[in-house]
């Protein structure tokens, strides 16, 4: 019996030592756990802090981005406008530069077709000029050869006629001076015709019949 109460106190001892062995075991599992647990909770705060702030700073980034987006967009906008109205503006500076180039070209042209026209005018203008100077070189010289002729006709009449009044100076009758005015007239009559003749031939210089015609009258006058 002392035996038998011997090993139930033994084993009393050995369980309740297990037990408080266990106990302990596992309080330090269970705070092994706890600071296991606070340590995981601490690690998913931290993560979760990051997490928060990670997506913060991407949210700024991604706002960031849109405004930097819409801002290249207007700038995008304003420089397509802007390209637009220099295409504009350059094409429109370029009709009127081809206007303008189409309106310098017709002029030149123009002048150039005057400055021949007028260089065609003064070339027959001097043409003509020449041909009116040679023809009144012509024409003075035909004149002065008419004004020779006659010169030299009315001394030969005069001579002639002097030799007619001494002849008619001897005749005393009427009828012996008709006959000597008649040989006188038709003597000169051949002068007359041939001043005629020229003033037919040289043209537009009447008065060398009417020169003639005088001089013939001087002596009918003088007879």
């Amino acid at each position: 019996m002392e035996i038998a109460r011997a090993r139930k106190e033994t084993e009393e001892k050995m369980r309740t030592k297990i037990q408080g062995e266990n106990n302990v075991r596992q309080q330090q599992e269970e705070k092994k756990r706890q600071e296991e647990m606070e340590r995981e909770k601490k690690k998913r705060d931290e993560k979760i802090r990051k997490i928060k702030a990670q997506s913060s700073e991407i949210e700024r980034l991604r706002m960031e981005i849109q405004k930097d987006k819409e801002e290249r967009n207007q700038e995008e906008k304003k420089r397509q406008e802007e390209i637009e109205k220099m295409r504009k503006e350059t094409e429109e500076k370029s009709g009127k530069i081809e206007a303008q180039s189409s309106e310098i070209e017709r002029i030149r042209v123009e002048m150039q077709k005057d400055r021949e026209k007028k260089n065609q005018e003064e070339e027959l203008r001097q043409k003509e000029l020449e041909r009116m100077r040679k023809e009144i070189e012509e024409k003075g010289q035909t004149i002065e050869a008419q004004r020779s002729e006659i010169e030299r006709l009315r001394v030969e009449m005069q001579s002639e006629n002097y030799e007619r009044q001494q002849e008619d100076h001897q005749n005393t009758t009427d009828s012996e001076e008709r006959s000597g005015f008649k040989k006188f007239f038709s003597k000169y009559w051949k002068y007359l015709l041939k001043g005629i003749a020229v003033d037919a031939i040289i043209g537009g210089f009447p008065c060398v019949g009417g020169v003639i015609g005088q001089v013939i009258a001087l002596i009918v006058d003088k007879k």
